[in-house]
């Protein structure tokens, strides 16, 4: 799934290629690296070893081989909690194993079926039952998939998706 496709993130100006011609460098002490102010936004879901916390360190480090780079890829997107709180790229793709994930950030980022998505959400009911339906239920199409999956990974604790909080 391209990002250029999220909604707010759009096609940037052809930056150099992915490794140029500069002779390679030995690994930067990251205590030296800029301080930089890095807006997180809130992943719509929580996962045990999301990088939340940990992308005010992260964002810089990648800010830094920024000139070498003209794609972000994040094989393990799950929440994708540093792709939301990078800069845009000319080229973003968010990839997972887990297909739920993959229906969210596909649902996410088209802004008409996001918007579905979010109609859908506004008359959930927050109970076990509505849960239990979610955890039960497993066909049809990306949106619903992507709703009964926001409902698991938010009505659970700490967003396992298998208890009801």
């Amino acid at each position: 799934m391209g990002a250029s496709d999220v909604p707010g993130r759009g096609e940037r100006s052809v930056q150099r290629s992915l490794f140029g011609e500069e002779p390679e460098r030995p690994a930067a002490d990251t205590s030296t690296f800029r301080s930089c102010h890095v807006h997180r936004i809130r992943p719509p879901v929580k996962a045990h070893g999301g990088k939340y916390y940990l992308a005010p360190k992260i964002v810089p480090i990648l800010l830094d081989v920024r000139a070498k780079v003209t794609e972000y890829l994040e094989p393990c997107a799950f929440g994708a909690s540093v792709f939301l709180a990078m800069p845009r790229m000319k080229r973003e793709i968010l990839g997972d194993i887990n297909p739920n994930v993959v229906a969210l950030w596909t649902v996410l980022s088209a802004a008409e079926s996001a918007r579905q998505l979010s109609s859908r959400l506004a008359d959930v009911a927050y109970d076990e039952r509505t849960f239990e339906t979610a955890k039960r239920e497993t066909s049809g199409t990306m949106i619903e998939q992507a709703t009964r999956f926001l409902i698991r990974c938010r009505f659970s604790r700490g967003g396992l998706g298998k208890n009801f909080d």
